[in-house]
């Protein structure tokens, strides 16, 4: 049974002078080793494993991106099974191999992904692959279109830095989830943006959790911590405030337990417990 005809794919030439096909760029160097070389017929194959080049950047740049390297891992297979000469797409009787014939070969049932991945693969940019002639001669192949996000107008360009794609507006956002008090979060992104000397924001973020456990922040259910942009325009990211101290018979608990899981709580001592209390 014969290959199917592919009509997706350009029409080659009928004669044999010009008759082209596709070949993997650089296959003895980068797919075959000592092994392989000694091998008739290879049952597996050596693959590069950096994935820093150029080449495999542009193809994870597509939406189809990860769909073309994985029809690239059928293709190489392929290839290393071609007896005429390994890392070419040829068939025993030297005719080119289809993107239908490698789909049917492959059992993947969609030969337009490696119509798509031969000819995204074949681009200047990406050149992993090549279409000669039996002859020799490299066909060149057009630049690949590189996609390009569509213009926005400003409306969308001020929700994408409030959705935090903007460094510093992303920084703000912490800043923000993190204070206490959500009040006038406008004035408070302009004190954040003109705060020069602000230190790094790790350390802003671990100065809002201390100041969380004071005294001042904790008592009257954080009436007086200040306003963001008060906090921001001081530099108030420098105070050292003093810790919360519960009051009154539950305050005392707090510190005898405290006590007793420092060890430091005499064990001859039991402590009183009220009626209706938490004991320890």
């Amino acid at each position: 049974m014969s290959d199917p005809v592919d009509k997706t794919c350009p029409k080659m030439e009928t004669s044999d002078a010009n008759l082209t096909y596709y070949r993997i760029k650089n296959w003895n160097e980068y797919f075959e080793n000592n092994r392989t070389r000694e091998m008739k017929h290879m049952a597996w194959v050596p693959v590069p494993n950096k994935h820093d080049g150029e080449g495999y950047q542009r193809i994870m740049q597509q939406k189809d991106g990860i769909l073309i390297y994985g029809c690239w891992h059928l293709i190489l297979q392929v290839a290393s099974k071609c007896l005429r000469e390994r890392g070419t797409l040829l068939r025993d009787d030297g005719t080119p191999l289809t993107a239908a014939a490698i789909a049917l070969k492959t059992g993947w049932r969609h030969p337009r992904n490696f119509e798509r991945a031969l000819e995204f693969l074949c681009t200047r940019e990406v050149a992993w692959i090549e279409r000669v002639t039996t002859n020799g001669q490299i066909i060149p192949h057009p630049p690949a279109e590189i996609p390009q996000p569509p213009a926005r107008n400003r409306t969308e360009q001020n929700r994408i830095e409030e959705n935090g794609k903007d460094p510093q507006m992303c920084e703000f956002i912490r800043f923000w989830e993190a204070y206490p008090r959500k009040s006038g979060k406008k004035i408070a992104l302009t004190a954040w943006k003109n705060a020069k000397d602000k230190p790094e924001l790790s350390a802003i973020l671990a100065a809002i959790e201390s100041q969380k456990q004071s005294d001042q922040w904790q008592k009257e259910n954080g009436r007086f911590i200040p306003m963001p942009a008060t906090w921001l325009n001081q530099g108030r990211w420098d105070d050292k405030l003093p810790a919360y101290q519960p009051k009154g018979e539950y305050g005392r608990q707090i510190e005898r337990r405290a006590l007793k899981e420092s060890g430091e709580y005499p064990e001859n001592i039991r402590p009183r417990i009220i009626k209706g209390s938490d004991p320890i």
